[in-house]
């Protein structure tokens, strides 16, 4: 059977990817080399972010990926729960970010609202009020597990027609068909290669042409100590993430917050530290995460970043009725200045990937290049 296209990856970048074609009544089959989906997109947040993305084409972007992920979700029968998120600011110079970037967005209620440090408590009784000066209210996020999204994604998706075969490791592509290490011969008239930070074993040259960076990160998850949990009502994140998330990069106090940071918190700085909260519905907490970028990153776990991360953690929330229970390694490649790389490195051959807030553009991106690529 030849296919309309070859998907290398079933990761979140090549599962939505997969249900837009299939949508647009285009065959696909999807090659992963694993027995199930390892990368990134079991290894992030599982938060849909569209606050965090700059106003304009990509938070619209985001938007739409919000969209459709949560009428993905219904039909998959995928725990998605649109909780929204606080940003909170606990010193004055973090405050005033805030409110330039709401006095950018022309203080839109869509985008959010700022909050008293008692209305915030309101919101999440769990984060520390001591020290709290303002906090911004946005109501567009949603939590996803990302250990279970692509694995209830993918047997939802053949459901649909889409063939998918794990554990089928691809050696190349290249027009009109997939060479499997094998030695079978997928044939498809166009092949699609979402293969995260793998991509370097498939299409070596495209990482470096598309100034793909390999980024490393450390992430934790916390789980309750007893039964039952504080529940946190909402995704969570503070100060160090205004100097990190791009929507916040036209604010004229950034520059002011950055040297501030850099002298408060040193090490966070150093190890590319911001955190970011979220709660799955077993009560369980994503914590993370650190950055350190480029192909010499050693393979270890630092327990020196991991308590930057808990120290900067404990600034805004009360996690006593918690404890680690596991922490990991998390790789995604990135660009600077992009949000996604969408390239054709050779007739009938294209690149996708999706950097460190793929699960929030996923299918927003999959929907706008799918479109070109049927047209291609």
């Amino acid at each position: 059977m030849k296919y309309d296209v070859a998907i290398v990856g079933a990761g979140i970048a090549g599962l939505s990817l997969a249900w837009t074609l299939n949508r647009q009544g285009k065959s696909v089959i999807i090659l992963e080399r694993s027995a199930n989906a390892q990368g990134a997109s079991v290894r992030n947040f599982g938060m849909v972010w569209p606050v965090g993305h700059p106003l304009g084409e990509v938070r619209d972007l985001a938007l739409r990926s919000r969209e459709i992920w949560l009428n993905v979700a219904q039909q998959a029968n995928i725990w998605a729960d649109p909780r929204g998120s606080l940003t909170l600011a606990y010193e004055e110079i973090e405050a005033q970010v805030l409110r330039e970037f709401m006095h950018e967005a022309g203080n839109d209620p869509a985008v959010g609202r700022l909050v008293s440090p008692a209305e915030a408590k309101q919101i999440c009784p769990s984060i520390r009020l001591e020290g709290l000066r303002l906090a911004l209210h946005s109501k567009t996020e949603i939590c996803v597990d990302p250990r279970e999204v692509v694995h209830l994604l993918a047997p939802y998706l053949t459901t649909l027609g889409i063939e998918i075969r794990f554990a089928t490791p691809v050696a190349t592509v290249e027009e009109g068909r997939v060479i499997l290490s094998s030695g079978d011969v997928i044939e498809a008239d166009k092949v699609v290669v979402c293969a995260g930070p793998d991509l370097r074993d498939i299409l070596p040259g495209v990482g470096p042409a598309a100034g793909l960076i390999r980024s490393t990160l450390q992430m934790m998850r916390l789980k309750p100590k007893g039964n039952s949990f504080p529940a946190m009502g909402v995704h969570l994140c503070a100060g160090l993430t205004l100097g990190h998330y791009a929507n916040f990069r036209n604010c004229p106090s950034l520059s002011k917050l950055k040297a501030f940071h850099s002298v408060k918190w040193p090490k966070q700085c150093e190890e590319g530290i911001h955190v970011l909260v979220s709660q799955h519905r077993d009560g369980s907490l994503t914590v993370g995460d650190s950055h350190d970028y480029g192909d010499r990153t050693l393979p270890y776990i630092s327990e020196d970043v991991n308590q930057a991360i808990i120290n900067a953690l404990s600034e805004f929330l009360d996690w006593s009725e918690f404890e680690v229970a596991e922490r990991w390694l998390g790789h995604y490649n990135t660009a600077p200045g992009q949000f996604y790389s969408w390239v054709n490195p050779a007739p009938g051959v294209w690149s996708l990937n999706l950097f460190g807030t793929g699960m929030t553009l996923s299918f927003g991106v999959a929907e706008r290049v799918a479109n070109e690529l049927i047209l291609a």
